[in-house]
């Protein structure tokens, strides 16, 4: 091989290692560019997920209040209408709520013990719930509690109960509402 050949492959080889090393240079900064931005981006939806969770959790935590005070609910804690009419009442205003998205399994009604006295599942029907911290919570600070999703007895459920506030001295009083958290995902 004579010098000017080795002299334009020496020249070339050293073209080719600069070429690769810049692309693998520029690849990996790039690739580090990229996931900065993944992971700027993820952190948004994120906490744009929690955003919307918190909000749906104080919409049903809202809701739930507002189920507390409703005229049937008052009546059948006054004993002025049976637990059959109410279920029939509960089973409407959830099929309503749900008419948008599947988001109630269950809403019912505690005595002061923890047992379901009015619900419109039927298998619910005085079942203890006395047990529960987010019933002893609301029972030792009369206001609205959110079980811990992780924790909750429930499938992948979440539980808000609340103590009607024009309640004294009833026999009757929590209102819990059950919501399905698999709907809950982060929007892109």
């Amino acid at each position: 091989m004579s010098l000017k050949k080795r002299i334009t492959l020496t020249i070339c080889s050293i073209i080719i290692f600069l070429i690769i090393l810049t692309s693998y240079t520029i690849y990996n900064r790039s690739a580090s560019i990229i996931n900065q931005d993944a992971e700027i981006l993820m952190e948004s939806q994120l906490d744009r997920a929690q955003e919307n969770i918190d909000l749906l959790i104080k919409i049903t935590q809202l809701e739930t209040e507002k189920l507390a005070l409703d005229l049937k609910v008052r009546s059948f804690l006054e004993k002025r209408i049976s637990a059959r009419t109410l279920d029939h009442h509960l089973t409407e205003a959830m099929k309503s709520k749900n008419k948008t998205e599947n988001h109630y399994m269950d809403l019912f009604i505690l005595n002061k013990n923890g047992l379901v006295v009015s619900t419109t599942m039927n298998e619910a029907m005085n079942l203890d719930l006395s047990v529960r911290d987010y019933f002893k919570e609301s029972n030792a600070s009369k206001k609205t509690v959110t079980s811990d999703i992780l924790i909750a007895k429930s499938d992948g459920s979440l539980i808000i109960i609340t103590v009607p506030s024009w309640i004294q001295t009833m026999k009757f009083w929590p209102m819990q509402e059950s919501q399905s958290m698999q709907n809950l995902s982060p929007t892109p």
